[in-house]
């Protein structure tokens, strides 16, 4: 009788030092989350990190977004203003709503905030594209896209288009062969 409440105390007390460890360890993990972001924040940004959580750790805050549907970044505005960071889809964000918030980030274009393309879509749009670049190299290259499709410059390309479209045209009508059309 002794041994069998020692075997019922002894797996109790097993239970609650797997809990306690296992409540440490995800508060310990935690706090190394949140030191991470701190830690590796912009030092040359001396505007404050907004209001918000960065989740749990790798996953952050993704399975409440999926949860939550649509209703996760308005409970987020509720509990945050505006103006919030988190961690979704394994990147961190900040989420702005609001026209006078985002009339500042767009002015502010790197200044105030940085363009930061997923790895694989720069690779795609290449290092010399316009979203790749910033600053003078940017700025160029809009005036250059700017002249490029300029009402001017799409009417000066009409001829030439109507030209290649004609060509084709005869091509396909001297091909014996039925042409595939598709609305």
């Amino acid at each position: 009788m002794l041994f069998e409440s020692f075997d019922l105390i002894s797996a109790l007390a097993t239970l609650a030092a797997c809990l306690v460890s296992m409540a440490l360890l995800v508060a310990v993990s935690q706090q190394l989350w949140q030191l991470r972001w701190t830690a590796t924040r912009d030092k040359n940004c001396k505007l404050p990190m907004p209001k918000g959580s960065m989740g749990f750790p790798f996953i952050g805050e993704t399975c409440h977004w999926l949860l939550q549907g649509s209703g996760f970044h308005a409970s987020r505005r509720q509990k945050y203003g505006n103006v919030f960071k988190t961690h979704l889809l394994g990147r961190p964000l900040i989420r702005v709503t609001g026209a006078e918030n985002v009339r500042k980030v767009l002015m502010g274009e790197h200044t105030l905030v940085t363009v930061d393309w997923p790895q694989s879509t720069s690779t795609l749009l290449g290092p010399n594209s316009l979203a790749n670049s910033i600053g003078d190299i940017h700025r160029k290259r809009r005036k250059v896209f700017a002249k490029v499709f300029s009402h001017e410059a799409l009417e000066s390309y009409l001829p030439k288009i109507q030209q290649v479209i004609q060509e084709s045209l005869r091509v396909w009508s001297s091909n014996p062969e039925p042409i595939n059309v598709y609305r």
